[in-house]
């Protein structure tokens, strides 16, 4: 005899299911245009897979695009599908973390190949294909043990490194297609949930932001469901770039060219190439209010655009080498953070 669990919705009524039934299943008996934007749930307060059992009584809520949290599970599985893509063109590839940020996603990655825009375009081009497969992103708990065999078996030494210091000893992957990733998740139903992405720069970044690890590529990128949604946020990175040279030159200020002889000895070696740049540029961490790894001078500006438009710009949310170490991790390696700011904290919110 099936039990059942007693549902309550944010409109404060409740309702009765067989246990064990999934989030979607309900979704679809609230209405079509629901089932049709639902992205993610949340249930007793937690983010979960639209495709999870239900399996006690509790409180549930349903997050589309229109929701913050529902954008960042769009980004984070936008992330994943880069890595897929990523994987399939350069199959020795390794991957560090890969998470949503404010506006958009990065994943950090280990390839033999020194990565440029044509090869974003690559990237992209094999995005869609995963993306028209239409794939379903399928959740698996696993024993640690078992994570590692995993990962050994795939010889990706980040994963194990993060795999090593976990305190939970239940790590989940999520599988899609021939593609599995440590991740806690939540991730979207489907690939093909996934409309229209734009991979947006290549930076480095150190591993674990130590820079006494090797350096990875960072590659940036962002996805909207609508294909306005994508032209009006890169009309915005243009505006705010175009803003950007004019406040440069009015002030003769060109600190990576007219200065770059007194440029400190401690400025690290990162470098950041645009895709809709010719050439590339160096980034000095050191140069003002000691800028962590992973923040480029070049994206400054665009922070000003979120407070005249709807859609605010890229913004970096690098992890720092001090705030990074020293510490177990306690929940799987590529998750979602609680909020942007989440990246900056110890390891335990590497994702």
């Amino acid at each position: 005899m099936n039990e059942n669990i007693q549902v309550q919705f944010p409109d404060g009524s409740t309702r009765q299911f067989p246990q064990g039934i999934l989030p979607r299943e309900i979704v679809k008996e609230l209405g079509r245009s629901l089932a049709e934007k639902a992205l993610v749930a949340r249930f007793n307060g937690r983010l979960i897979d639209l495709n999870r059992p239900l399996r006690e009584d509790g409180t549930l809520q349903f997050l589309t695009w229109d929701d913050p949290e529902g954008r960042q599970v769009y980004w984070h599985s936008t992330s994943h599908i880069m890595a897929h893509a990523i994987k399939a063109l350069f199959p020795e590839a390794q991957f560090g973390v890969g998470p949503p940020i404010e506006n958009g996603f990065y994943y950090d990655v280990d390839v033999d190949t020194k990565l440029t825009g044509d090869d974003l375009g690559r990237i992209e081009a094999k995005m869609q294909e995963v993306i028209a497969a239409n794939q379903p992103f399928q959740r698996e708990d696993l024993s640690k043990e078992g994570a590692v065999a995993l990962f050994e078996q795939r010889s990706d030494k980040y994963k194990l490194e993060l795999l090593r210091d976990l305190e939970d000893d239940r790590p989940s992957v999520y599988h899609e297609g021939d593609f599995v990733d440590l991740c806690r998740g939540p991730h979207l139903p489907a690939t093909g949930v996934v409309k229209h992405v734009k991979l947006l720069s290549i930076a480095g970044a150190y591993w674990r932001g130590n820079e006494k690890n090797k350096m990875l590529q960072r590659i940036y990128g962002i996805s909207f469901p609508k294909k306005e949604m994508l032209q009006q946020h890169l009309q915005l990175l243009e505006e705010a770039k175009k803003r950007d040279h004019r406040k440069l030159g009015h002030d003769g200020n060109f600190p990576h060219y007219a200065q770059r002889r007194r440029r400190p000895a401690a400025v690290a070696a990162e470098r950041h190439h645009h895709p809709r740049v010719a050439g590339s540029f160096s980034a000095p961490r050191t140069a003002r209010a000691r800028l962590p790894a992973g923040d480029h001078a070049a994206h400054r500006e665009l922070e000003l655009v979120s407070h005249q438009r709807a859609l605010p710009l890229l913004q970096r949310q690098p992890v720092s080498s001090a705030q990074a170490g020293g510490r177990g991790i306690s929940a799987e390696a590529d998750e979602l953070p609680a909020s942007p700011s989440d990246l900056h904290g110890p390891a335990a919110q590497l994702s």
